[in-house]
């Protein structure tokens, strides 16, 4: 068996692109011409061998895609607007100056109340101040009992935030790949 290369990182995506544009994009120096060309006709990188067909350019594209995305993401920054999941029944400190009310209770600022854990509901990154990160809940769906609901604000340590927000990136690449890899691309009519 042929060995894998993998590579991560930021670093990893760096070569990554510079092995694409070298094999696909940029011409070959005059040193690399094969005998028999005339002067000054050289081929441009590999993809100039191959059939000009689109079966071949969803196979580079494919091939592409896979080598610029299998290195594992670097950190992701977690910027206002940036969204992660919040766990099933998740308890959530109110933080609103108001409190919040779902159709049948009332919460107070530093009352609890839970993520639904029927619903997938999610958290927005509000503000960012020194180590604490001010997040709000994100349910689309009227909420009953002990559940928070819609614009529920509530605060975590930045550390917990990150941590969480990788997770989530890396669950997304982690099936995203999966989705790549079982991809099955249609045939069209008349071929087996």
């Amino acid at each position: 068996m042929g060995q894998r290369l993998l590579l991560t990182g930021k670093r990893g995506r760096q070569l990554a692109g510079a092995l694409v544009r070298r094999l696909f994009i940029e011409p070959r120096s005059p040193q690399d011409e094969e005998p028999g060309l005339r002067c000054g006709e050289a081929h441009h990188g590999w993809a100039s061998h191959l059939p000009q067909s689109s079966s071949a350019s969803l196979l580079l594209s494919i091939i592409a895609v896979h080598v610029l995305l299998h290195s594992q993401a670097d950190a992701v920054e977690v910027d206002l607007g940036t969204r992660f999941p919040a766990m099933p029944n998740e308890e959530i400190v109110v933080r609103n100056d108001g409190g919040v009310r779902n159709e049948t209770h009332s919460f107070a600022f530093g009352e609890t109340c839970h993520s639904d854990p029927d619903l997938k509901t999610w958290f927005i990154v509000r503000q960012i101040v020194g180590e604490h990160v001010l997040v709000e809940l994100e349910c689309l769906r009227t909420v009953f009992g002990d559940s928070c609901p819609n614009g529920t604000e509530t605060s975590k340590p930045a550390a917990e935030t990150r941590a969480r927000v990788n997770a989530h990136a890396r669950e997304t690449d982690t099936q995203f790949m999966e989705q790549l890899r079982n991809f099955r691309p249609l045939r069209p009519r008349g071929e087996d």
